[in-house]
């Protein structure tokens, strides 16, 4: 499965692996693209601004990171929202 375009500490988006039953591994979800983002207060904008796109989970409290659910986004802003991270 391809990784990110960086090395694994400064990756700026990879696919989400969700933890499905405790103890056991997590589980690739192709359809959900964790995007680091700038900092807490962005994070909070997009989880608020868009639910049905931005999600989190408990693993990445305090990590700025969102998740992305794909299939509520479309080419263009995916491609917005990668070239935002990256800067």
């Amino acid at each position: 499965m391809p990784s990110a375009s960086r090395t694994r500490a400064s990756r700026i988006a990879w696919v989400w692996v969700e933890r499905v039953e405790l103890d056991k591994p997590r589980v690739p979800r192709p359809d959900v693209l964790a995007v680091r983002v700038r900092d807490q207060a962005e994070k909070a904008a997009l989880l608020a601004g868009d639910p049905k796109r931005f999600f989190t989970e408990p693993h990445y409290n305090g990590f700025p990171a969102v998740l992305v659910r794909l299939p509520a986004v479309t080419r263009v802003a995916g491609t917005v929202a990668i070239k935002v991270a990256v800067s």
